[in-house]
């Protein structure tokens, strides 16, 4: 299965159905927006709203309807202004790797890598939309409406790390979703440079069980995704122990550099479906 594996129309009705999997999973757009990793929201500061944020003491210039009577009554001569928080919508900018190597799957997966981080991305902007955030493509200047969204996650897409040299609108949120198979010094590198624009990240590491197991039996051959041969072996079992702690090493590896930033980390398997991990992400943040 390819890139061009969905239509953007099945793909936006594959990311509804993820989305709409559970009903409480419409809570996952206020929650992952309000805290996707460790930094403060930026809603979350004195202004227009309905969410009580705190009391304060009554100074001259304030409006007499800012004072909060109750409390105020509670003393014999102080009097409080009750201040909500300021209710401005945010901005998601979310990122899906690509590359010969996310459209691998083997036969226990449900999608391919590269359909799977096409719905999760599309879900998670299906949901914050709801939401009342914006959610556009982080290489994207405009927000994109889900059919637009749908239409460019389907092109093709060849970055196997998110660009560094991009636009980051203060108090956004990044998500990045991709298997992230590169040299980890290479992630690591792409972390560091996007978190010190941003405190706010959600990586989702997107991986084939076969990537994960390698399930294979006997003589296998092993080729990249441009078709080259890179091993062969006569005895895949062999090897199983080694290329299962190697694995995950590498996971380790990308979940340490992910999380030294301050972002949060998830690890989703392609053979589970995707309303999972959306599940998994909104049980974290709440």
């Amino acid at each position: 299965m390819t890139a061009f594996s969905l239509k953007p129309g099945a793909l936006r009705h594959e990311a509804e159905r993820a989305a709409l999997a559970a009903p409480d999973l419409l809570l996952l757009a206020e929650e992952t927006i309000r805290s996707l990793g460790t930094g403060e929201h930026a809603r979350r500061r004195s202004g227009p709203g309905h969410n009580f944020r705190q009391f304060r003491d009554y100074v001259p210039g304030d409006l007499p309807r800012s004072i909060d009577w109750r409390r105020s009554a509670r003393s014999d001569e102080r009097l409080y202004v009750r201040q909500t928080e300021e209710e401005k919508p945010q901005t998601a900018l979310i990122w899906r790797g690509g590359g010969p190597g996310m459209d691998f799957r083997s036969k226990s997966a449900l999608h391919s890598k590269v359909v799977t981080a096409q719905i999760l991305a599309l879900s998670l902007a299906i949901l914050l939309g709801r939401g009342g955030e914006r959610a556009r493509m982080l290489d994207s200047p405009e927000i994109f409406s889900p059919e637009d969204m749908a239409r460019y996650l389907c092109a093709e897409q060849n970055q196997t790390l998110p660009p560094e040299h991009v636009n980051i609108p203060a108090h956004a949120h990044l998500i990045l979703i991709g298997d992230f198979l590169n040299p980890p010094e290479q992630t690591a590198a792409a972390f560091h440079d996007l978190s010190a624009k941003t405190r706010n990240g959600l990586v989702i590491q997107v991986l084939d069980p076969a990537e994960l197991e390698l399930p294979y039996e006997g003589a296998a051959v092993f080729t990249d995704p441009e078709g080259t041969i890179r091993a062969r072996l006569s005895d895949t079992q062999g090897i199983r122990t080694a290329y299962a702690q190697r694995i995950q090493d590498h996971i380790e590896q990308v979940r340490t550099c992910t999380t030294r930033t301050g972002w949060a980390y998830h690890l989703h398997r392609t053979d589970s479906p995707p309303e999972a991990i959306l599940r998994k992400i909104m049980e974290n943040q709440s």
